[in-house]
């Protein structure tokens, strides 16, 4: 008897990402970088493992510009987390920040964690609270979600669901 031995794929990487304005207009992209980005990382296929790791210091999307931004994904056994940072660049430095985390490659839960932060819309700044969402098992569960502009806000809390008791307070 003869054993089969089969190929794994198990690397690592990493890149370093010049100004793109050349690649941008030829291809008509509305990114920019502005400055060199470095994305590096490793993929095990034996261990089932990844691992990605981003840093863009300056980029343009359309008008807006960003700076310090960062991008980091990893899975470990059967846990996978995200996380995703940027600063907006405006007329006063915004920061925008995600926090995802995926409990499982084998459904859909996540536990996001939104960070405080300043939201611009139309000129307007808006302060989005610390909250989290927790998605389980068809359930959507919101804490304590409020995005706020003086006197105006908008403002989520509690459970959506299949289950008729569930309720989202709007």
């Amino acid at each position: 008897p003869t054993s089969k031995q089969v190929a794994q794929n198990n690397f690592t990487f990493n890149f370093e990402i010049q100004n793109s304005n050349h690649l941008s207009d030829v291809l008509e992209l509305p990114f920019i970088l502005k400055n060199p980005a470095k994305i590096s990382g490793f993929f095990s296929d034996e261990n089932r493992n990844f691992r990605i790791e981003g840093n863009l210091p300056e980029f343009q999307i359309k008008n807006m510009r960003f700076a310090s931004a960062g991008i980091y994904a990893e899975k470990q056994k059967e846990n996978i987390s995200f996380q995703l940072g940027a600063m907006l660049l405006n007329k006063q430095d915004k920061q925008i920040h995600w926090n995802v985390f995926i409990k499982t490659e084998k459904s859909a839960d996540a536990d996001i964690h939104i960070n405080p932060t300043q939201l611009i819309l139309n000129d307007t700044i808006w302060q989005v609270s610390p909250s989290q969402i927790n998605i389980n098992d068809g359930k959507i569960q919101i804490s304590h979600f409020e995005v706020r502009h003086d006197s105006q806000f908008l403002r989520l809390d509690g459970n959506i669901s299949k289950l008729p008791e569930d309720e989202l307070t709007l």
